[in-house]
């Protein structure tokens, strides 16, 4: 089970980790609240189309609509509006790197709120560091007085915070649902809550067409940062704590790192990059979840399966 919920988490970030990339592209036609508007109605789409062909019943609705619209909200509609509005002050890799610190956040929460994950030495040590790597981050833009950086940076890390409650909230209230049940009507509820914002406010009714490109990196967007992250989500809530699905995010830095400065040309400085190893150090040391035992029996598992059809293959 831990060498699934490892391979899981490592699925689930390299899900997540583009969906700064996409969102960067996307804004070049799509102003905020309307491009979070329709990745929430996309993935609802598709979610429920999915859902009519395994023939689930979307019954539970009814007993957790007011968790469903909490999960909307936390999980959701804020996070996503925040990142997404972050992206016109700073670069995506930048955005990705913040976005590493939830497990830092969630490590505080899970020790307040759920009984199973409170705080050690280890954990308060490795909040520290983290929180040193943001202070690394942040520093130059402060004593600049660069206004956009210190914006973008204090949404995406309000944006951390608001995923740390969600990821707390779910394992206490929702873990015991059926898969894709949690999913739907969590960016269902999204969606419904930035809908008037989109309308309203970016006159969504007044925006032409966008061009191809925009729309795959839309769609691209629903189905690897909606769809299946938020499906992967709710597996491993049901195997694992708050604390360990946070540490997905482990890998959010070096993924729109990567994607940010090879495909989008972005540039970061040397703090941004001792920040995210800083970051890196204090999630690594707060959780000390995905050890190399874990990463090693995927191996072992496979070698095991080898093994057997070797064996089968001389009898």
């Amino acid at each position: 089970m831990r060498s699934k919920n490892v391979l899981l988490l490592i699925i689930l970030a390299l899900c997540w980790g583009p969906s700064f990339f996409f969102i960067k592209i996307i804004l070049e036609e799509i102003p905020t609240f309307t491009l979070v508007t329709l990745r929430l109605s996309i993935a609802t789409c598709i979610l429920y189309l999915i859902i009519k062909a395994q023939k689930k019943k979307l019954t539970p609705f009814l007993k957790y609509w007011k968790e469903f619209v909490i999960m909307g909200f936390f999980a959701s509609a804020l996070p996503f509006c925040l990142i997404t509005y972050s992206e016109t002050k700073i670069p995506s890799s930048l955005a990705g790197i913040i976005n590493g610190s939830p497990p830092i956040f969630t490590a505080i929460l899970a020790h307040i709120f759920l009984e199973n994950e409170k705080m050690s030495f280890k954990k308060i040590s490795g909040i520290l560091v983290g929180f040193l790597g943001i202070l690394v981050v942040f520093m130059p833009s402060i004593l600049k007085g660069l206004d956009a950086n210190i914006t973008g940076i204090s949404l995406v890390v309000i944006a951390s915070i608001s995923y740390s409650i969600a990821m707390v909230f779910s394992r206490k209230k929702l873990s015991h649902l059926p898969n894709l049940i949690g999913p739907i009507f969590q960016v269902m509820m999204g969606a419904l809550i930035v809908l008037p914002f989109s309308i309203f406010v970016d006159k969504s009714y007044t925006l032409s067409i966008p061009s191809p490109k925009i729309i795959t990196a839309i769609f691209s967007l629903a189905i690897l940062g909606t769809v299946l992250s938020f499906t992967i989500y709710y597996v491993l809530l049901k195997t694992a704590g708050a604390t360990y699905l946070s540490t997905s995010t482990l890998l959010f830095p070096f993924v729109s790192i990567f994607l940010g400065v090879v495909f989008l040309k972005e540039t970061l400085g040397w703090n941004e990059y001792l920040g995210c190893s800083l970051i890196l150090l204090g999630l690594t040391i707060t959780n000390s979840l995905i050890k190399a035992k874990d990463l090693t029996s995927l191996f072992k598992v496979k070698k095991l399966v080898r093994n057997k059809d070797k064996t089968s293959n001389k009898s």
